[in-house]
């Protein structure tokens, strides 16, 4: 099933953006790295950009008392 999934959501819409997000993101609720997909409905996909958010300076990492804000994304913006 997870084959036919994928292979249905990648014919069908076009994955163009994915966002990797640093450790720690949903800290305390899970540690692992997560990404954000970014699908367009109706054309296949062709070509993905592949974006690693950095931590900003002087991060080292997320937690539940040091979350990440919303103007970290404006480099992603840009």
């Amino acid at each position: 099933m997870k084959t036919r999934l994928k292979e249905k959501l990648l014919t069908e819409c076009n994955l163009h953006t994915i966002v990797r997000l640093p450790n720690g993101v949903f800290n305390p609720y899970t540690g692992i790295k997560t990404n954000i997909l970014f699908f367009t409905k109706g054309k296949p996909t062709k070509n993905v950009w592949y974006y690693e958010h950095p931590y900003p300076e002087g991060v080292t990492s997320y937690n539940k008392t040091r979350p990440m804000r919303f103007e970290e994304f404006q480099t992603e913006m840009n």
